[in-house]
């Protein structure tokens, strides 16, 4: 059923100032290189104790529901293993407050000599916290077959100011407009035309065991392959600075032919040169 209205006044929200930020925007290199001492603190300390160092009070991990990450690894007991991984793509807002990387990962038993058990794309999304220091607030991936390119230097964007400045107020409110419009398309098998009017060239697709999808042309042909039709309820909706930048999550179903499913979700939003939200990336995992 499409999502409720009244999801509306109960969602959580961190309105995060005016555009005027306090700090010169940053080059979006500043978050590959907090990737990589993410890794290598990860690489060196374990996951529990690399994770713990990068991540803000209030960071969100996927597992695979999401779950405040410092209390599950505060909770947790140092696991064996290898996690690596390699930012492939950065995309910064226009405050420079606000950032995502995303790009390959892979597991071993226990070092780089060992052939890798699992494969997959991450998410992150990294916040500026008040003491200047990038934090990050939410990490969700997939897992799928052996990568099939290779990787060279990342991909880094950054988001330029729409139309002067806007509020973070109103650009919370317009993007939970697109975000509810969305929901409500997923729902109707029907609807996936209007779905397809959020993408554009740089969208990205992830999905459980499937290699990322990338551009309009190729979402297309996957959500119009994809039979059933997804719920999602929204728990959390923030924008950047300036309004350039803006992600949710939150739960839902899917179903199909095979039954019904619970899953999680996760959905980047950017601001183009028209001053509408457009979906950066989209990833749903299964619970």
């Amino acid at each position: 059923m499409p999502l409720k209205i009244i999801l509306l006044l109960t969602l959580s929200v961190v309105l995060l100032g005016s555009c005027q930020s306090s700090h010169t925007p940053p080059d979006a290199m500043v978050l590959v290189e907090n990737e990589h001492a993410f890794a290598a603190a990860v690489a060196e300390k374990g996951m529990r104790d690399g994770f713990l160092q990068f991540l803000a009070d209030d960071g969100v991990l996927f597992i695979p529901g999401p779950v405040n990450g410092i209390e599950y690894y505060e909770a947790s007991e140092p696991r064996p293993g290898l996690l690596t991984w390699e930012p492939s793509f950065a995309e910064l807002s226009a405050s420079g407050d606000m950032g995502w990387t995303t790009g390959p990962w892979e597991f071993r038993a226990e070092t780089m000599a060992d052939t890798p058990l699992v494969y997959g794309h991450y998410v992150t999304i990294w916040k500026l916290q008040p003491d200047s220091v990038w934090k990050l607030i939410l990490d969700i991936g997939i897992s799928h077959g052996p990568h099939q390119d290779s990787f060279g230097a990342p991909d880094l964007r950054m988001l330029t100011s729409v139309n002067g400045a806007i509020d973070s107020k109103a650009a919370w409110i317009a993007l939970t407009a697109v975000e509810t419009s969305l929901s409500a398309w997923l729902d109707s098998e029907g609807m996936k035309d209007k779905y397809l009017k959020h993408m554009d060239n740089e969208t990205r697709l992830y999905r459980q065991a499937k290699y990322p999808i990338i551009g309009v042309e190729a979402v297309t042909t996957e959500s119009r392959n994809t039979a059933g039709t997804v719920t999602l309820e929204p728990k959390l909706i923030q924008v950047s600075d300036c309004g350039t930048l803006g992600y949710s999550y939150g739960g839902g179903t899917v179903k199909d032919d095979s039954g019904e499913r619970v899953c999680s979700f996760t959905h980047i939003w950017r601001k183009n040169s028209g001053g509408d939200w457009k979906l950066a990336l989209d990833i749903l995992v299964p619970n």
